[in-house]
């Protein structure tokens, strides 16, 4: 199969999503994150790859407030509410399984 898709891959140039390449039609499918899919007009996911070409313990996000933050209470508040309970079945509900 490798053989068949090499002439039809396409790398991205630094800088830019794959999720632009097939937004902008010179690609049909796209492997990216769910979240840049989820953000681009015109590009529908599909599905998430198998739990086996996944890699969640080195695929992590992180959340922090400046020193210089004008609201730096609000800012841990709201990290805080992104890491809990409440906002995990909006993030499963775009895709993105929260830890």
């Amino acid at each position: 199969m490798a053989d068949e898709l090499k002439p039809k891959t396409k790398f991205t140039p630094v800088g830019e999503l794959a999720v632009d390449v097939v937004a902008r039609g010179d690609a049909e499918i796209a492997i990216a994150q769910p979240m840049e899919v989820l953000q681009q007009p015109g590009v529908e996911l599909v599905g998430l790859l198998p739990e086996e070409l996944q890699d969640p313990p080195n695929f992590l996000f992180s959340a922090a407030v400046t020193t210089a933050a004008k609201d730096p209470v609000g800012g841990r508040g709201f990290i805080q509410f992104l890491s809990g309970a409440e906002a995990a079945p909006l993030f499963k509900a775009n895709g993105i399984n929260p830890g």
